[in-house]
């Protein structure tokens, strides 16, 4: 989705700049930025790449910089002359164009001279036009450094819960009483913190956006916006099923506000975290690095919140990790979070106000702090995701499991001896994924990895390079595999023998089933879905049940027809063949409009990365 392929030739075959080539830009410019390469053409079916050149190659770039510069065609310039480049493949030019993601200040990019109707931003491999809303909201966070500084009309101190405010002042003047917080009045006090604001320019004053959300009451806080909501759930299993034992939601039993959430959640969070406390100058310090993690989790899902859109602020806790969900993508570029040092909270006052109760700062390392406090564990990476569908929202995951398994670190030390020793965090965490999961990817190492993707690759071409690792397949059929090891193979899973004749002429015995018939194989934590004919029927009723729409209607909105794929895969590999019967579509169907999106998109994996085309491959929902 950050690279883009145009043949570019025009109609002398010469070269032109591409019609849909500045769709593009604003599309790159408003998600995550990327690279549009002219007079290359993408074999889409081979996934092969041919040098076809530009011959006008100044002409092109005359024209790129002159549109570029010009306010009736584009918003902004976002292009230097080092993001214009000449390159040649086989003796043809081609021209590469680096475009920047565009910073809050110039977004929304946008064509012509009106942003309603032509600002885009780029949903996979596809440039999408915004709807107005969401311009808007760009718009918002252009304009406005703190959306929570807003005076409210018609609100006052009375809408505030008094218990909540009462225990937040008292909170701050114990932790610091240099400051006479005790001393003072309740509104001098809620002037100091930010949640009542008198303008400079207009004169009025009142309570503010931070104010309300801080200290207010559901129902009030429900009147500026409606779509307000706060939910924590503790889940038993360490599955995707929803269930909880516990929640804590606004049910009119307590405030609802922002403040007595962190107080009830907390708590529950950190209630079951190993901690490791950290010696400094000889002196303990007093919260363990794992607790600051989680903290800075949790307020960063607050202070970063869109509270005007739909999607509420979600906190999941598992046996084997903490979610974090909140509205409203990311300010910054998550590699600018992760290096640290550069603040910008959609909310600052209630960022502030965090930070006089100990939790939080405005210094720009929360997502360093979550990073490095997990890393002192040994635990899996925390995972950053942006989403746009259905809705703008930010995943931060925190995974209570071991990045470096005892039983494969061994295996490891023993059989690699001093290439284990001598490499990297990077290709340590390649050989681990090569040796739990038989085969592994850029896309997968991605996932366990903070490091840029460009160093990902260069990690695994050189670990192959090195003889580390053994590659199967070719371009984004690639994958990577210990020498000595290979993945199982469709052969393997449904054809294997139980050493034992299962009949007089010694044919092989059929695949181990669970009690819902499905296959299952030690290599696997999951079952395999091979044959709906074995199935125990309440399951294949229920399966039937999901794939219903899909099954009754020819056409189906192809993000429908995701998640659709999405809860018949979860939990279990499901066969294309399967699928195809469950879904009443052709497999090379399955495989061209939705398998290949969702693999891409990494939210399904394949049960044979080394034989991707195999008429038997299976598929799971990555959790």
């Amino acid at each position: 989705h950050e690279v883009e392929c145009k043949v570019a030739q025009g109609a002398n075959n010469k070269g032109e700049l591409p019609k849909d080539f500045w769709e593009k830009y604003s599309a790159m410019a408003n998600t995550h930025g990327g690279r549009v390469y002219l007079g290359i053409k993408e074999h889409k079916k081979t996934e092969t790449f041919e040098a076809k050149g530009i011959e006008q190659i100044e002409q092109v770039k005359r024209d790129l910089v002159n549109t570029a510069n010009n306010r009736k065609k584009v918003s902004v310039n976002l292009l230097s002359n080092t993001d214009i480049e000449e390159i040649e493949i086989n003796g043809k030019t081609i021209l590469e164009i680096n475009i920047r993601r565009a910073t809050r200040k110039e977004r929304p990019v946008y064509l012509t001279e009106v942003p309603f109707g032509n600002t885009y931003r780029r949903r996979h491999e596809a440039d999408q036009r915004l709807s107005d809303d969401d311009v808007k909201r760009m718009i918002a966070d252009q304009q406005f450094d703190s959306l929570d500084t807003r005076i409210l009309k018609g609100f006052d101190f009375n809408d505030l819960n008094q218990d909540s405010f009462k225990a937040f002042k008292q909170s701050c003047a114990t932790r610091q009483p240099a400051a006479n917080f005790a001393e003072m009045a309740d509104m001098e006090f809620l002037k100091q913190i930010g949640g009542w604001r008198k303008s400079r320019e207009t004169g009025e004053s009142g309570l503010t956006v931070a104010g309300l959300l801080m200290f207010g009451t559901y129902s009030t806080i429900k009147e500026e916006f409606p779509h307000y909501f706060v939910d924590y759930q503790e889940r038993p299993e360490a599955t995707a099923d929803r269930r909880y034992v516990e929640r804590i939601c606004p049910d009119y039993t307590w405030s609802g506000n922002l403040y007595d959430f962190y107080r009830k959640v907390y708590p529950k969070l950190v209630a079951d975290i190993k901690v490791g406390f950290v010696v400094k100058d000889g002196v303990r310090e007093e919260d363990p690095l794992s607790h600051v993690a989680v903290r800075e989790a949790l307020v960063n899902t607050m202070v970063h919140a869109d509270y005007s859109l739909s999607n509420k602020i979600l906190v999941v806790k598992r046996p084997d990790l903490l979610g974090f969900v909140n509205p409203g993508l990311m300010r910054i570029p998550f590699e600018v979070a992760m290096e640290g040092g550069e603040s910008d909270s959609r909310n600052k006052t209630l960022q502030d106000m965090f930070r006089l109760i100990g939790a939080g700062d405005r210094q720009g390392f929360g997502v360093r702090k979550i990073i490095e406090g997990w890393k002192e564990y040994d635990w899996r990476v925390p995972q950053f995701q942006e989403l746009d569908e259905p809705s703008p929202r930010v995943v931060v995951k925190l995974t209570m499991l071991s990045l470096f398994p005892e039983k494969a670190v061994q295996f490891l030390k023993v059989s690699y001896g001093k290439q284990w020793q001598q490499a990297s965090e990077l290709e340590k965490i390649a050989f681990i994924l090569a040796y739990t999961e038989k085969a592994l990817n850029h896309g997968r190492l991605s996932q366990f990895s903070s490091d840029h993707t460009r160093d990902i690759s260069d990690c695994l071409k050189n670990m192959a390079a090195k003889g580390w690792l053994a590659t199967t397949g070719a371009y984004r059929s690639k994958v990577y595999h210990l020498p000595n090891q290979s993945a199982p193979s469709p052969e393997d899973v449904f054809d294997f023998p139980n050493n034992e004749p299962s009949s007089l002429n010694n044919e092989p015995s059929s695949p181990d089933l669970d009690g819902l018939g499905r296959v299952v194989h030690a290599e696997f934590s999951y079952p395999f879905i091979a044959n709906l004919e074995t199935l125990d029927p309440e399951l294949e009723v229920e399966l039937e049940g999901l794939a219903q729409t899909a099954r009754e209607k020819q056409r189906v909105n192809p993000e429908e027809m995701k998640e659709i794929i999405l809860k018949l895969c979860r939990g279990q590999y499901v066969t294309v063949e399967v699928l195809s019967k469950l879904l009443n579509r052709e497999m090379e169907t399955l495989r061209g409009q939705y398998l290949t999106k969702l693999k891409n998109e990494g939210k399904i994996r394949m049960a044979f990365p080394r034989t991707p085309n195999d008429p038997r491959q299976a598929y799971i929902t990555v959790e």
